[in-house]
């Protein structure tokens, strides 16, 4: 996911993976991109930007897709050629949200993590329980600093 905007997210909804709204039962994992290496092991792809969501997963809010970069509104995940999903202060509603059905985890690539794109853990009842951002992960500041790759992570929660 990329944005352009500090008031642009993403936030995933995973009922069961956050059964329990204590904040202290999300783990966030961060693996360098570029390219992308994929889910961890016992993940499965089930929701790709290239296809129609899975059954149960559904979008709200300002997702858009695309290929490629327009600079100010999206930037493509480096080494990525296929569609990617993104949100955008060029669109009126910079925030979009992924339902899902039950998951003990869930993984995406985030292209172009920058400190002003952020993502909210939600629990079971919509309420987030848990706040991800560049300040809160683990990463390699050298990396991030030359741009680019260096911004690409695989997130687990």
């Amino acid at each position: 996911m990329t944005s352009n905007n500090p008031a642009a997210s993403i936030a995933l909804a995973a009922s069961a993976l956050l059964a329990s709204a204590d904040a202290g039962a999300v783990t966030v994992t961060s693996l360098a991109g570029a390219p992308d290496p994929g889910p961890l092991s016992g993940q499965q792809l089930v929701v790709s930007f290239d296809a129609p969501a899975a059954p149960g997963f559904s979008w709200s809010g300002g997702l858009a897709t695309a290929t490629g970069t327009v600079r100010g509104v999206h930037t493509s995940p480096a080494l990525n050629t296929s569609l990617y999903g993104y949100v955008s202060s060029a669109h009126a509603d910079p925030v979009t949200t992924l339902l899902t059905p039950a998951l003990t985890s869930i993984s995406f690539y985030w292209g172009t993590m920058d400190s002003h794109n952020w993502l909210w853990v939600l629990g079971a009842d919509l309420q987030p329980i848990h706040f991800v951002h560049l300040s809160t992960i683990a990463f390699d500041p050298i990396a991030y600093a030359h741009g680019g790759s260096g911004r690409n992570r695989r997130l687990s929660i």
